[in-house]
């Protein structure tokens, strides 16, 4: 379509969805994102020293089972958890 001229690409004067109807041939294009989402994810972590070689801690990660993604991820962060752990130091 005269797109390129000496290996560089030159203006066209098409709109986004001009460009979008001819380089997808008509199929759905898929939704343009243009700011992020915020979210909060609920964790709390405590413990305790049982004895001076005993540590109990437990940890439980997105309480409130917030479904999220991190910027630049394809993966859903996971849903609820908690964590127990029993040290022993010697």
């Amino acid at each position: 379509m005269g797109l390129v001229r000496d290996g560089v690409l030159v203006p066209t004067g098409e709109t986004l969805t001009e460009v979008q109807a001819r380089v997808l041939g008509g199929r759905p294009s898929s939704q343009l994102f243009n700011e992020i989402s915020g979210h909060v994810a609920l964790t709390v972590r405590g413990g305790y020293r049982l004895t001076p070689q005993l540590e109990f801690l437990a940890v439980g990660e997105n309480l409130a089972n917030a479904n999220y993604r991190s910027l630049g991820s394809s993966v859903d962060a996971p849903g609820r958890s908690v964590r127990v752990h029993l040290g022993l130091r010697f």
